[in-house]
């Protein structure tokens, strides 16, 4: 489950993203938390979904530990990345597989807020995380009937 293309010497901005990307892409729960700062937010968009900010490092590991382990495959590919101090905007394409048989196919931008750290790295203390919203409520729509069907059994 690859995030494509490499970078040979990221920023150490661009290597926190692409700590989170190939977390995402890996289902590495323990990177995915280690990426976050602890007050990290998760801005869903666009706001037509209506999905609330997931807010605090530890609502977003709840969140990544529900989602991640139905991923069986996650390629991520970028196409675009643009940095500025304490900000990398990332334009990508992500393909997955569930484990539950869904095929979601999606397109990002990304704008990842990063906060400077005291051993030079960075962690990812806000992120915009904008989709195609057609794809998107239909995946949330298999997501809550899954649930339903979970709560019932």
């Amino acid at each position: 489950m690859p995030v494509t293309p490499t970078f040979d010497d990221p920023s150490p901005q661009l290597a926190a993203v692409l700590r989170w990307l190939n977390a995402m892409a890996t289902g590495d729960l323990a990177e995915a938390k280690a990426v976050h700062t602890d007050d990290s937010v998760l801005v869903p968009g666009p706001a037509s979904l209506k999905v609330p900010p997931i807010e605090g490092k530890k609502a977003l590991v709840e969140m990544y530990s529900k989602v991640l382990p139905t991923m069986t495959s996650f390629t991520i590919t970028i196409k675009d990345v643009t940095e500025a101090p304490g900000k990398v905007v990332v334009h990508a394409l992500g393909d997955a597989k569930t484990s539950y048989g869904y095929h979601y196919a999606n397109e990002y931008m990304y704008t990842f807020h990063l906060a400077a750290q005291g051993d030079g790295s960075f962690k990812i203390s806000k992120l915009l995380e904008f989709t195609d919203a057609t794809i998107t409520k239909a995946y949330l729509e298999v997501l809550k009937k899954l649930m339903e069907t979970a709560n019932v059994s």
